[in-house]
């Protein structure tokens, strides 16, 4: 039989054997239901009646491949087997279906692809010329064009119900616009009024939904951002209730060596921006022996400790001529520079 390779690429087969019976076709169909069979074209011609058709129908339920088939058979085809052949691509000519449930699993079961069935003129084929006709024009559209076809012929004979289909309601929206294509907008009402369609309205769009989604996240972003805000408020707070004491305990113990807090400010951070840079102005000092408290790092220096000494006892020296700071109004040699405030 064909090997592996031979079914993947051949897209057409030919066989017209005396001897292709049943048999025959029953292993020709093992290769129909394979996935990665491409065939498009069959062309059969052997010892075989219905029970070899109802086989090759069979696999053509799994078959999505084939187009074409030509049948010429020796043995006795009557209507039996060009019915099992029409039941594959038809689900509606199967008469047996109970309820509509049942026929829309054979809408879906039912093979798309399958496009014309030829059944040559034998003395053994007895087919009707009814069946005939239908099986050589099945379809001319595409596999997915077939099927939605199928699907409306369904819809359209269930309109006023179509739960048994169980379509989930997420999908309903797309269901509505399927049936206002095929059946314009009498069958968009005809739908819309059957009681399934109205859960439509208990579940939003995917445009709502992914809205709603970005503003839950949008809204827990901003309590997040609030709870920020708080803490940072509360901080600012904290540091103007420091700094307001800051101020207050530097006014009661300086008193009146400065004429205005801004002066007394802007003092301090000349003397800080000379302590960082004492190499510019020639100046050696030894913070340790004058001022232990000094961290020349990051220039912060205990105020406290130098009010309580004084505020005399922290004095820069200079081994050359000390230089002459201009510090506010007043000019000061860089060895006798006092340090008032602390920033």
């Amino acid at each position: 039989m064909l090997t592996n390779s031979a079914a993947k690429s051949l897209s057409s087969l030919t066989l017209r054997l005396l001897n292709l019976d049943d048999i025959g076709i029953g292993e020709l169909a093992n290769v129909l239901k394979r996935k990665d069979c491409n065939m498009r074209r069959l062309d059969l011609a052997g010892n075989f009646g219905n029970n070899g058709i109802k086989i090759l129908a069979e696999a053509l339920k799994t078959n999505q491949s084939i187009k074409t088939i030509t049948l010429g058979c020796h043995k006795n085809l009557n209507d039996v087997g060009a019915q099992a052949l029409l039941r594959v691509v038809d689900p509606f000519s199967n008469t047996t279906n109970a309820n509509k449930k049942a026929e829309w699993d054979d809408v879906k079961k039912s093979n798309h692809s399958l496009q014309s069935v030829y059944i040559l003129d034998r003395p053994a084929v007895t087919v009707s010329d009814e069946l005939v006709t239908k099986l050589r024009s099945i379809s001319s559209l595409q596999p997915h064009e077939t099927f939605q076809t199928k699907t409306w012929h369904h819809i359209e004979k269930n309109i006023a119900d179509i739960s048994h289909m169980g379509v989930d309601n997420k999908y309903v929206p797309e269901v509505l616009s399927f049936v206002q294509k095929q059946g314009e907008l009498n069958g968009l009402f005809e739908t819309i009024r059957s009681s399934n369609s109205l859960k439509i309205f208990e579940n939003p769009s995917p445009e709502r939904a992914r809205l709603s989604d970005q503003m839950d996240r949008i809204q827990k972003e901003n309590a997040i951002l609030k709870r920020l805000l708080k803490a940072e408020r509360e901080r600012s707070q904290s540091l103007r209730e420091e700094n307001y004491s800051v101020r207050k305990t530097v006014e009661m113990k300086i008193g009146k060596k400065c004429s205005s807090w801004n002066s007394c400010k802007q003092l301090w951070l000349e003397v800080v921006d000379l302590i960082k840079e004492p190499e510019r102005l020639g100046i050696h000092m030894n913070p340790l022996e004058k001022c232990p408290n000094v961290e020349l790092n990051d220039a912060r220096l205990d105020f406290d400790d130098w009010i309580n000494a004084g505020l005399s006892s922290c004095l820069f020296r200079s081994e050359a001529a000390p230089p002459v700071v201009k510090l506010g109004k007043t000019e000061r040699s860089a060895s006798t520079i006092s340090v008032l405030y602390d920033t």
